[in-house]
């Protein structure tokens, strides 16, 4: 009698170990889930450009940056700056400045 309860035992042992484990999915919620993480970040992008946009939709109120310029005018002016201190200071010491402008105006983007 001991044997027989003891190989039943094991064979439910074996038995919960091999059978397949099934974890409940729901493609539906899954693409609701997605679809809800799209929607935020495009309506959040939509926001923040729709703030940096004046009332003709052709340039930022704040400029590039915060410059009051726009991306072209900036780009321009970095440039010059950029070129006369290559020839001030040297390069390495340009290469700097372009970086340490660069992290700035990142930030105040």
């Amino acid at each position: 009698m001991r044997i027989q309860v003891a190989a039943a035992l094991m064979l439910m042992g074996i038995a919960t170990f091999v059978s397949p484990v099934r974890a409940q999915w729901d493609p539906g919620a899954t693409q609701h889930l997605g679809m809800g993480y799209g929607q935020n970040a495009m309506s959040q992008s939509a926001l923040r450009n729709a703030a940096d946009l004046s009332e003709s939709g052709d340039r930022p109120i704040r400029g590039y940056a915060g410059s009051g310029m726009s991306r072209r005018e900036r780009l321009l002016a970095l440039e010059t700056e950029y070129l006369q201190r290559v020839e001030r200071d040297g390069v390495e010491s340009a290469k700097a400045w372009a970086f340490e402008v660069g992290r700035r105006d990142g930030r105040s983007r």
